[in-house]
């Protein structure tokens, strides 16, 4: 399942149907809807960042939506 962060309406990933009614086994479709959005912080590993999850990350984006403090 897709983490959702709570109190926000917008969420990066979307899928179709929406997650919460999806069931194992299911199919649906994953996107990312186009936002206008400012890069926060552009982070790049040397070597892949240990963080106990495969695969491990090379690289991180941090974005906002644009207007959002």
């Amino acid at each position: 399942m897709l983490p959702v962060l709570p109190g926000r309406e917008w969420q990066i990933f979307r899928t179709e149907p929406a997650g919460a009614t999806l069931k194992a086994g299911e199919t649906c479709l994953l996107g990312i809807p186009a936002a206008v959005v400012h890069v926060h912080a552009a982070d790049r590993f040397d070597s892949p960042l240990v963080t106990g999850m495969l695969p491990r990350p090379a690289s991180y984006l941090e974005i906002l939506r644009q207007g959002e403090p």
